[in-house]
């Protein structure tokens, strides 16, 4: 089953050095996210703020986790380790298999003058021989 953020609440846990937030499958999932991948996003700014501008991209993180744990729990820890895997496939996502693509066949087009005097060439030889249609 997919797993849903539709809940956008979420609370620095000052035990356990974490930002606590919530995604939903059959059931709620508690997500603690430890400060040590926010400071690794953003080392200098505020753990909020880290939190809200990257939410995307953490939560992605949050449901691939989610989808690769063995066992179903009502909670997950996310480290630094744990975002840079989703960047990791989502650059791959973005850049596709490569070796199983194969290049596109293009269709010549017409031969282009190269230079200036090749274009007053061609457009003298065109005068003097019209095309009939």
């Amino acid at each position: 089953m997919a797993l849903h953020f539709s809940n956008a609440s979420r609370i620095y846990d000052l035990a356990r050095h974490c930002v606590r937030f919530w995604g939903y499958s059959a059931f709620e999932i508690t997500f603690y996210l430890n400060e040590e991948a926010l400071s690794k996003i953003s080392p200098y700014a505020d753990r909020d703020e880290v939190f809200d501008v990257n939410r995307a991209r953490i939560e992605k993180a949050a449901s691939v986790a989610y989808s690769h744990s063995l066992q179903r729990q009502s909670y997950h820890r996310l480290s630094a380790s744990d975002l840079l895997l989703e960047e990791i496939m989502a650059r791959s996502d973005k850049h596709g298999n490569r070796e199983a693509k194969k290049p596109k066949k293009v269709k010549p087009k017409e031969a282009m003058p190269v230079s200036t005097f090749a274009s007053i060439q061609k457009k003298e030889l065109e005068a003097t021989n019209p095309k009939k249609k």
